[in-house]
């Protein structure tokens, strides 16, 4: 999308099409979700955030999946943290 490798669910005839964008650095993680704006069925002509009431429902969806995709990234971040322990017992 525009450029950029995306995640996106979804054509457009019967709800919009919701994008996920992530990027990453050694000590950073982005994360963008929007759905198109549709002026007609199938015709698109801007972009929304996930927050807001105009869009709730679709907004809803992929702000679960933000969510989602944010606890898994952090579980993962989690369990590569080293013990502080190094593997003794207390």
């Amino acid at each position: 999308y525009k450029g950029a490798k995306v995640w996106k669910k979804g054509v457009g005839i019967l709800t919009a099409p919701q994008y996920l964008f992530v990027a990453y650095g050694p000590d950073s993680l982005h994360i963008e979700a929007f759905i198109k704006y549709a002026l007609l069925p199938g015709v698109y002509i801007g972009e929304m955030g996930i927050t807001g009431f105009f869009g709730a429902a679709p907004k809803g969806i992929l702000r679960s999946r933000v969510t989602q995709l944010e606890n898994y990234i952090a579980s993962l971040w989690q369990n590569a943290q080293p013990s502080p322990w190094n593997g003794q017992p207390r």
